[in-house]
Formats: structure tokens, C-alpha cells, sequence
């Protein structure tokens, strides 16, 4: 079954079963937004700058860090935790109102310090994780296609931004 077909089963099944409430009629589109809304939300806000992915090193001058470990954690407090602002596809009610965002803010602060205390307390078990699975698939790379060694990789920054 190819994409296309998927997407045509989707939008026709739409006027027969009303599998999204807000439209009549699904388009394309929409199934492309609905996949990719967590990616939206991270592109946006990077673009925006409201996450703090630039860090001034004294002699390099501003340097970019957006590594797999950081965006897992990201993705885990905004979209994925039972605390998380997005509620699956929208932001909660409670964080749209003015007059619990000082309230809200505060729990969420507990929520990332929480957060990186477990991540401070498994710090070791990630690192031999960490290396184990470097080790292993780069190992496989080689083994499987040594040409693939030299190809150049966007950033994780570079696919957001």
C-alpha cells in the first residue's frame, strides 16, 4: 500500500466515519499536520528562539548544541509527560489562562528540575549506553557499507531551524 493510497483511504473514510470533529472534509494537508504537529511545534519554537539552543563559549564565541539526549528531554516535557503543556494535539486550558501562569510556570520549573535530577541520577547507565550503541552501529556501518563513513549529516538544530 503506497502513501497516496493511504491518504486517499483517509480522506474518504473522513465523510463516511467523521474521524476528525472540527471538518467535514479532510484533505491531504491536514493528514500532513496531524503527523507532523511535535515537529511544528519544535521548529516554531526554535525559530523563535524560546528555547535556549545558543550558548556563548568564552573563546569560540556562540556555539549551536541541539543533541538527541536534549531534544528526547524536551519532547518528554512539553508533548509526552502527564505534566506536559500539550495536551496531544492542543495546549491545555489551564495554560491559556493569565491568571495561573505564574502557578503553572512554577510546577513546570519542578517538572524540569525533577527531570534533570533522574537524568543527573542515570548519568552513567546513558553514558555506557551512549557508547555501547556508537560502538555497535558504527560498527555495522562499516561493515555493511564503508562508503557511508564520510557522508555529511544535518544537525538536529539544522533540521529545526
Amino acid at each position: 500500500v503506497t502513501w497516496w493510497e493511504v491518504q486517499k483511504r483517509l480522506v474518504a473514510a473522513q465523510a463516511e466515519h467523521m474521524m476528525c470533529i472540527h471538518k467535514q472534509e479532510l484533505t491531504p494537508l491536514d493528514v500532513y499536520h496531524r503527523i507532523l504537529r511535535f515537529n511544528n511545534y519544535m521548529v516554531a519554537m526554535i525559530n523563535k528562539s524560546l528555547l535556549p539552543l545558543k550558548f556563548n563559549v568564552p573563546i569560540l564565541g556562540d556555539y549551536v548544541f541541539l543533541s538527541t539526549g536534549l531534544r528526547f528531554n524536551l519532547e518528554l516535557i512539553l508533548f509526552k509527560s502527564p505534566w506536559a503543556p500539550f495536551n496531544q494535539w492542543h495546549l491545555r486550558e489551564d495554560y491559556k489562562r493569565v491568571n495561573r501562569r505564574k502557578e503553572l510556570a512554577d510546577s513546570l520549573k519542578t517538572h524540569i528540575l525533577i527531570l534533570g535530577c533522574v537524568n543527573l541520577v542515570l548519568m552513567p547507565v546513558i553514558l555506557l549506553w551512549q557508547i555501547l550503541y556508537s560502538f555497535f552501529n558504527y560498527a555495522e556501518v562499516i561493515k555493511r557499507e564503508p562508503g557511508s563513513l564520510g557522508i555529511r549529516k544535518w544537525s538536529l538544530y539544522g533540521r529545526y531551524y
